[in-house]
């Protein structure tokens, strides 16, 4: 006999989830926009809290796209990143990541796809930033062409690349960068020295491609407009020691090192970067006893300093004791950049360049089956970079290589 009573009764409850799931959406977005509200007026602590409490108002709502759980958690990332707790902004960053599934992108997938490539770089994973810097260019070639962003975002896609020892794929980014902020520098020269910057990234991988002509073009156009000149003068030297062309080479190294010591003093990183790019070329031109105490001089002061660097210092006097013939103390080194490089990730291409060197001291030391397991090494590592799709498809549309390595 009640069973008119039923759909009453439903239509009633729908009612009362309606209106409380109504009641939710309009109280997390309330935290959200408190949290945006104090994120600008630097008030970083508050502002995460607003977000954490909204986070969990959002978990509660049963309906809708869960915008507003992404929301909250990219909002926690950048509370965190500007009150300097990278690693837990990483972790709130990836939390969003993972929140937006399959969605489609959505008005805040740039932002947070951005984020989470900064967070990746800080943080010690560049590899990781790749698919996410691909898909920020992406969406910045179809709503900002010929922009000031899109050229920042190519341009830390560029130095991505070459951190991951894709060289070619590196040279394509920073050639696109360059193309833009030609243009845009043009008409605004506040953007000379992001500008001399990529074009610096340019010279430096087109040398390591051996495109001198196309390294010595950018450099030179870098120099003028350059707010630091010494990174210019010290990629200058790199350059025209792989052209062999080595008294142009140590004129720009002691150029940048005069200009270095005078600004900073003798113990500042940036000596030890000259000095380590410096003994290379002596190296090169067969000038050994310089080549030894300088880079000893520059593994010293990057150590001191803790600059990833240090891996390819050390690398770079092993290969100085190497030429000298004196194998026992390049094996001692070589280990030594080993031990490093577990602590600061160092790029692909130099560490199979280092392992094959360490594997030829340790042949001359009658130790073959070392020498063949660093051989292994440095063969699996060209392998895994040779498989990489071609540079030309560097900016295809594909966005299934996105998710982050756990």
């Amino acid at each position: 006999m009640l069973f008119w009573l039923l759909p009453l009764l439903s239509a009633s409850s729908a009612a009362v989830f309606w209106l409380w799931n109504a009641r939710l959406c309009r109280a997390c977005d309330a935290r959200l926009l408190e949290g945006e509200e104090l994120l600008k007026a630097a008030r970083y602590r508050h502002a995460m809290m607003a977000f954490d409490e909204g986070h969990i108002l959002a978990s509660r709502i049963l309906m809708g796209r869960g915008d507003r759980a992404i929301l909250c958690a990219l909002g926690s990332a950048e509370a965190l990143k500007r009150g300097g707790d990278i690693a837990n902004a990483y972790e709130a960053a990836l939390t969003a990541f993972m929140l937006c599934g399959e969605r489609p992108p959505a008005p805040y997938s740039l932002r947070l796809y951005t984020l989470l490539a900064d967070l990746s770089v800080e943080n010690g994973y560049p590899h990781r930033a790749i698919g996410l810097r691909q898909a920020a260019v992406a969406m910045l070639r179809r709503s900002e062409p010929g922009s000031q962003a899109l050229a920042e975002q190519l341009a830390k896609l560029g130095q991505a690349l070459g951190s991951a020892g894709l060289t070619e794929h590196s040279a394509k980014a920073l050639s696109d960068a360059a193309e833009v902020l030609r243009e845009r520098a043009a008409e605004d020269p506040e953007l000379n020295g992001v500008y001399a910057d990529v074009l610096v990234q340019l010279g430096s991988v087109s040398s390591k491609l051996g495109d001198y002509q196309q390294a010595d073009q950018s450099l030179r156009a870098a120099l003028p407009v350059a707010v630091h000149k010494v990174p210019v003068l010290r990629e200058l030297g790199v350059l025209h020691c792989a052209w062999s062309r080595f008294d142009e080479a140590f004129a720009f190294f002691e150029e940048a090192y005069r200009i270095q010591v005078r600004a900073s003093g003798p113990s500042d990183t940036e000596v030890g970067l000259i000095l380590s790019s410096y003994a290379d070329g002596l190296r090169k031109a067969g000038r050994l006893d310089a080549a030894e105490e300088t880079a000893a001089r520059a593994v010293r002061l990057l150590e001191v300093n803790q600059h990833p660097a240090v891996v390819s210092g050390l690398g770079t006097l092993a290969t100085v004791l190497l030429a000298e013939g004196n194998y026992s103390r390049a094996v001692e080194v070589f280990e030594r950049a080993d031990e490093a490089s577990s602590i600061y990730r160092a790029n692909p291409l130099d560490t199979a360049e280092r392992l094959e060197s360490h594997a030829v001291a340790l042949e001359a030391l009658h130790r073959a089956l070392d020498a063949e397991q660093m051989r292994t090494g440095a063969s699996s590592i060209r392998s895994a970079l040779a498989s990489a799709p071609p540079a030309e498809e560097l900016f295809d549309e594909k966005f299934d290589h996105l998710m982050p390595e756990s």
